[in-house]
This record gives C-alpha cells, sequence and structure tokens, in this order.
C-alpha cells in the first residue's frame, strides 16, 4: 500500500511540476508578449498624434509658396464646440460610455467581449470591448484586419495616447479621423455629404444616422440602403434614450422622422500638379525613404523646385486640342519637362495627357523612346568642336554608304547640297553631315561624349546610326532635358530632382539638398559655341524658324524618328540660360491607323511654339550676349556689300575724276597750244 501511496504522490508531484512549468512559459510569454507591445507603444510618435491629424502634407514650390495638398483620409478638421452636442451624446453612448471614467480601456468592456468570445466559440466577430481611445489608435496606426495581436497593440497604444492627451483632445481627434463611407473622412464633410450642412447644425436624427455609421459606413450608407442605415439610427437613438442623452419625446419624434439627403459636399482637388506631385511623392519614397503612408498622414512640408507659372503653362498647352493632331480614336500623347539648368531644380512636369492616373505611367521619366536627332549635337558636334573642328568647318553632304552593311543615311528631305559648314548642317538637320561627321571623329568619341551628358547606351548602340538618334532602347525627356542643361550652364550639367527640403509636422528638418551632383561635359567656350549654332535651328534659315515672345533668343533642336509607315516620334528642345525646355509627343503604341505625318502644321511645332512663348514670358528672360553663327555670317556678308559697295564707288569716283582731269588737260592743251 505504502509502495502504491508513493507512486501516486510521485506521479502528481511530476503532474504538478510540468503544470507549474507550462504556467511559468506562459507568464514568461505573455511579459515578453507585453514588454515588446509596450516597447511598440512607447516608439510610436503619439506625443505628435495631434498635430499629425490635424495638419496635411503641404507641398511647396520654389518660391515657397503652397503649391498644393497630399489629402488621404483626412477630412475638414474641426473643434467639439463645431459639432452637434447630439452626435457626441451619441458617439458616447453607443461607442463608450464610460469614456470620461476609464484610462484608455474599459476592463467592463473587455470581460465582457471575452465572455461573449467565449459563448461564440471563439468567434472574434463576437465581441467589442474598445474604447474610442482605442479606435482612434485603430484608426490612425494599425490595420483594420482583426486579430488579437493587432486588440493588444490597440490596448497599449490607447494607454499610451491618454497618457498625452484630454479625454476633450481624443474626442476630437476620433471625430475628425473616422471615416463614413462615399470617401468622406471627419464628421463636417460627412455632415455636408449626407444632409448638407456643417455638423454643428445636425438635429438628433441626423447625428444619430452619422453615429450609427461609424460601425459600418458602408453597411449603413443611407445612399446604397435606406432601410438599413434607418434601423441602425433608430437603434442609436434607443440606447441614447436609454442612457439619458435624449427625452422620450425627442426619440419619438426623430424615429418617425422621415431621411431627407442631400449631398452638399464638393471635394476641392489639393492635388493641383497631379504628374509633379506623383514625381514628388516617388522621389521621397526613393531617395529619402519617407514611406507613402507617412507622406499622406504625418502633415510633412515638402519644399520643391517647382515653378507653378511653367507647371501651369506646360499643362495648359497639354490640354489644347488645336496644338496636337487631330485623331478622333487614339490620343496623340505628350511628355515635357522644365528644368533650371544652374540649380539642376526640375520645375515643371507633365506626363501625359488624358485622365490622371495616380501614380500612374509617366511618359516624361518612365518612357523611353528614339530621341532622333535631339541626340546631335550631344554624339556628334559636341565632340568635334572639341577635337578642333569650327562652327564653319565645311562638311560633307552626300549619300555615302559606310561600312560592311552598307549602311546608307538619307536626309529627312531627300536633298544634298554636296558640302556645307556645321552651322548650316545642324541647323537644317541634314542627316548625311551628321553620320559622315561622326565616322570622322570615331564612335567612341561620340559615345564617351554621349555618357558624360547623362544619355545611357546599349553595346549594340555602337553604330554611326546613333548620330541620328538610332538607340536599342531610346532615351527618357527627363535625360535629354538634363543634357542639354549642360549648354545652358557653361559645359556644367547637374542632376535634375525635385525637393528641395523636408519638414515634419514640428518644424525640424527631416532633409535637406544641400548640394547637387555635377558633370563637367565641356569647357565654356564649346557650351557657348554651341549655343551659337543652336540658336540657327529656330531662327531663318533653320528647321524650326519662329517668332519668340520679345524677340528673346533661344537655342535647341528639333528632332523626328521615322517609323515605317511614317513618323512615330517627334521631339523639340528650347532652351535660355534661365530654362531647359523639352518635349515629345507621339502615340503610344505608332500603328498603321495611328502616326505622326511629317512636314505638316499638325506636329510638334505649334505646341513648341505656344509652349516656349509662355515660358519665356514668366521667365527672368536673361539674354545669352551671344550671336547665332548664322547671325554673323550675314553680318560679314553685309559688311562685306558695304565694303565692295564703298570701294566701287571710290573706284568709280576715281575713274570719274581723273576722266574729267584727262579732259581739262585736253583742252587746256586746245586753248593754249
Amino acid at each position: 500500500m505504502m509502495k502504491n501511496f508513493w507512486h501516486s504522490l510521485n506521479a502528481f508531484l511530476k503532474k504538478y511540476h510540468i503544470i507549474k512549468l507550462l504556467f511559468t512559459i506562459s507568464l514568461l510569454m505573455m511579459l515578453l508578449l507585453s514588454s515588446y507591445l509596450i516597447f511598440l507603444a512607447k516608439i510610436t510618435d503619439v506625443k505628435n498624434l495631434q498635430n499629425t491629424l490635424s495638419h496635411r502634407t503641404i507641398i511647396y514650390d520654389e518660391s515657397g509658396n503652397e503649391a498644393g495638398q497630399l489629402l488621404n483620409q483626412k477630412g475638414t478638421y474641426i473643434g467639439l464646440n463645431d459639432v452637434s452636442p447630439y452626435f457626441i451624446d451619441g458617439v458616447i453612448a453607443t461607442e463608450d460610455q464610460r469614456f470620461y471614467d476609464h484610462k484608455g480601456y474599459d476592463a467592463m468592456g473587455i470581460a465582457r467581449a471575452s465572455v461573449s468570445f467565449l459563448t461564440s466559440g471563439f468567434s472574434k466577430d463576437g465581441g467589442g470591448g474598445s474604447t474610442l481611445t482605442q479606435q482612434l489608435a485603430k484608426n490612425a496606426y494599425l490595420t483594420q484586419k482583426q486579430s488579437f495581436l493587432r486588440k493588444f497593440q490597440e490596448l497599449f497604444l490607447a494607454i499610451e495616447i491618454e497618457k498625452y492627451y484630454s479625454k476633450d483632445d481624443i474626442l476630437t481627434m476620433y471625430i475628425n479621423h473616422a471615416y463614413f463611407g462615399e470617401g468622406v473622412w471627419g464628421v463636417e464633410d460627412a455632415s455636408h455629404k449626407y444632409f448638407g450642412k456643417s455638423a454643428k447644425e445636425l438635429n438628433i436624427q441626423e447625428a444619430a444616422m452619422l453615429t450609427g455609421m461609424l460601425k459600418g459606413p458602408n453597411l449603413y450608407n443611407p445612399y446604397n440602403n435606406e432601410q438599413v442605415a434607418k434601423n441602425r439610427r433608430d437603434t442609436v437613438l434607443e440606447v441614447m434614450l436609454g442612457a439619458k442623452k435624449i427625452t422620450q419625446q425627442q426619440y419619438d419624434e426623430a424615429v418617425n422622422t422621415t431621411i431627407q439627403l442631400n449631398d452638399t459636399y464638393h471635394e476641392v482637388s489639393h492635388y493641383r500638379y497631379p504628374y509633379y506631385f506623383d514625381a514628388v511623392i516617388a522621389e521621397a519614397v526613393d531617395v529619402y525613404g519617407i514611406s507613402e503612408d507617412d507622406l499622406y498622414t504625418k502633415g510633412y512640408k515638402i519644399y520643391t523646385s517647382l515653378n507653378q507659372n511653367y507647371q501651369k503653362t506646360l499643362e495648359t498647352h497639354a490640354e489644347d486640342e488645336t496644338l496636337f493632331p487631330n485623331n478622333p480614336n487614339v490620343l496623340v500623347q505628350n511628355a515635357a519637362m522644365v528644368t533650371n539648368p544652374k540649380t539642376g531644380g526640375i520645375q515643371a512636369i507633365v506626363g501625359g495627357r488624358g485622365k490622371h492616373v495616380y501614380r500612374g505611367f509617366n511618359r516624361a521619366y518612365q518612357m523611353h523612346r528614339q530621341p532622333g536627332s535631339v541626340l546631335k549635337p550631344l554624339v556628334v558636334y559636341t565632340p568635334a568642336l572639341e577635337m578642333g573642328y569650327t562652327p564653319r568647318s565645311v562638311l560633307l553632304d552626300e549619300v555615302v554608304s559606310y561600312g560592311s552593311d552598307q549602311y546608307t543615311p538619307q536626309n529627312w528631305d531627300y536633298q544634298t547640297v554636296g558640302s556645307l559648314p556645321m552651322y548650316q548642317a545642324l541647323a537644317l538637320s541634314k542627316n548625311t553631315s551628321a553620320v559622315w561627321l561622326l565616322n570622322e571623329i570615331g564612335i567612341d568619341k561620340g559615345l564617351e561624349k554621349l555618357s558624360l551628358f547623362g544619355i545611357e547606351t546599349t553595346p549594340d548602340d555602337r553604330y554611326l546610326g546613333v548620330a541620328l538618334g538610332g538607340m536599342t532602347k531610346g532615351t527618357t525627356v527627363k535625360a535629354i532635358n538634363e543634357a542639354y542643361t549642360a549648354f545652358a550652364n557653361d559645359g556644367v550639367r547637374l542632376e535634375s530632382y525635385l525637393i528641395t527640403k523636408i519638414e515634419d509636422v514640428n518644424g525640424e528638418v527631416v532633409t535637406q539638398k544641400t548640394f547637387t551632383t555635377q558633370h563637367h561635359v565641356m569647357d565654356a567656350t564649346v557650351a557657348s559655341q554651341m549655343t551659337q549654332m543652336m540658336m540657327g535651328v529656330y531662327q531663318d534659315g533653320g528647321t524650326a524658324p519662329m517668332a519668340t515672345y520679345n524677340n528673346l533668343k533661344i537655342a535647341g533642336k528639333t528632332g523626328t524618328t521615322e517609323s515605317t509607315v511614317d513618323s512615330s516620334d517627334m521631339w523639340a528642345v528650347g532652351y535660355t540660360k534661365d530654362f531647359v525646355y523639352t518635349t515629345w509627343i507621339g502615340y503610344d503604341e505608332t500603328t498603321d491607323e495611328n502616326y505622326l505625318k511629317m512636314n505638316e502644321g499638325d506636329s510638334i511645332k505649334p505646341l513648341f511654339k505656344e509652349t516656349i512663348n509662355d515660358l519665356l514670358a514668366h521667365s527672368p528672360q536673361t539674354p545669352f550676349h551671344l550671336e547665332s553663327v548664322h547671325e554673323s555670317v550675314v553680318k560679314e556678308q553685309e559688311e562685306a556689300k558695304k565694303r565692295n559697295w564703298f570701294q566701287s564707288i571710290q573706284e568709280n569716283v576715281g575713274s570719274f575724276v581723273d576722266q574729267q582731269l584727262n579732259h581739262l588737260k585736253s583742252l587746256f592743251k586746245q586753248w593754249f597750244p
């Protein structure tokens, strides 16, 4: 018997030790989990929650003026004094009756939720128990996905929030950050969305309906299902009556009131310049490591290089149908960019035409197309000048075949003149001359210079066709625009950017651009010579002569790429000392039905002319203080004509005087033999 007793006792002790061990492990795990959740709550920036919720992320232009805002899950922020007391009473009665008594969590509510969880067969839908503070923590910091870990995080964050804010502050943040369906956040915008009035003017039944929507904004949306919304409203009214927030008479009148909806909410888009703002967000995320969610919710101040006048100019002309080829079936697309060559700051961007898709495809950044003749100054003429050629060096203009594959370039108009000076070859965009010159200086020299301009190439691009912009992958509007800044900036290319500084909601600098990477592409003398040659493109005798605003001088280059049917891409670059403007038009997909036609008015020239002149009008209008080579030659020819005329006059006068003297001598001899 004693043996059995000791055996039973030993078994009990072993079992007891196991239970104790399991209990100890459970306590340890709970301690570790609690410590982890407390740590997460402590490192969460709770102290700035009110600032974060009440402030929007603002984007500023290059002059420090507000240009727009990022508005995600943020409505009009108002104080409790601007809200109907019926709504406040309804929220507290239905969502958290002991709100003003607890410290962020409600023990009775948790117990009730736990019992509901057990009795519902461990269903997550069986409980509630979240206080208003916990709901605020969930809306502000956590996902809506239900899980035990999220509930614990919610609890510890709520405790932390209660340490820093009063109950009224917490309630104010909650009602301004709550979602009410129909894309509307906050009670003020919801009041206008559903009842056409401010939150302060809500009556009892209206306040009850909005209160009811907090539990399920889409489920209890009166626009979707009026009866379900009415039933939920009546439930809220019943709870308010039970909590003595309203009288029996008020209850009876409210439940018998017909729902009258009135939508006067007009969402004002503060996302004013979509393609530019898209690019700003991308740079903040990719370069500075700020998450997109934080950009929208943490009330940053983002200072940029945006010039609002330039941006409006690009956008206005991009949507002007009269400046583009007419195609009733497919939209001719456009991408454009303006950059300050002295700083590298991108001042304006258009990434497409038609409906904008948030952070969608940006043709100015992401589209690679064949650049055509806009590549000639980069890959041919600049390195040629550096190797000793001059703007007046004579180049061949004949149809010639090169290499074993008999590559035979033709001019765009199929006309040749035998030979002509370099400045004319560039201004007239002679393909034969550009290829001949690249062959003379060597492809490697051209590609090396192209790399300094920031244009990426592939091994397959090592052929003479690159002189005409023939590239395997192509390049972007951004890359071409940045490359041409070297001409406007005395030979120095600055890597382009948008953001100059980011501050947090408290005004502390998060990041600031203190320098810009520079690349010495060419000497200032060569840059000036190139500018003098490229001025000829837009003067008489060039490929795109035009009158400019106040007769201001511009330089640049046009380019067209050919397809099997006609043209697939048209480019134009124009620059001054103040800005570089690059624009492209074409179809996203060139087909036999959708292509650009060369040598017609409905090409890129109308768009370029209108845009460049508006940009000039809004610019500082800093002059080049240079003459184009064409102007210099014309002046020299005129001066030569004047010299020849004067010399001819002198010779004629001298001859006449000699004749008269001889005549007088003859008469004198007759009179005085």
